[in-house]
């Protein structure tokens, strides 16, 4: 099973995204266009810092520190399979794990090639 993070969303907040969904769900309008700094910001960057993104999470490792060297394919699987290789220092089972599911192949790889060019203060 895969579970998103409790509270991801609270509030204002969370009416808002629920007003999306039920303003396209089912209408035949084409999602919104990938741009993976905003997923970045939107979806990852309460955990994890990015100096690029301007995100200071900490729940996650700071990926300013642990990409700079990795390649496009540890990188993509620490986000499709986030258990495959853990921080040390931070614990197993907090990260989502269905962003395979969610992203596709082509969305997977602009955030990837996103994040290499950013980490480390790139970008």
């Amino acid at each position: 099973k895969v579970y998103m993070p409790p509270n991801l969303v609270e509030g204002q907040e969370a009416e808002d995204v629920a007003t999306y969904v039920a303003s396209v769900a089912g209408t035949g309008a084409p999602p919104p266009e990938f741009i993976p700094p905003e997923f970045f910001a939107t979806n990852c960057g309460s955990c994890h810092t990015l100096s690029a993104a301007g995100t200071t999470g900490t729940v996650g490792p700071n990926l300013d520190d642990v990409l700079p060297g990795q390649s496009p394919a540890q990188v993509s699987e620490s986000i499709t399979d986030p258990e495959a290789q853990i921080v040390s220092g931070f614990p197993a089972g907090t990260m989502p794990a269905n962003y395979g599911e969610t992203l596709t192949p082509q969305q997977l790889q602009q955030l990837v090639r996103y994040l290499l060019q950013s980490a480390g203060g790139g970008g």
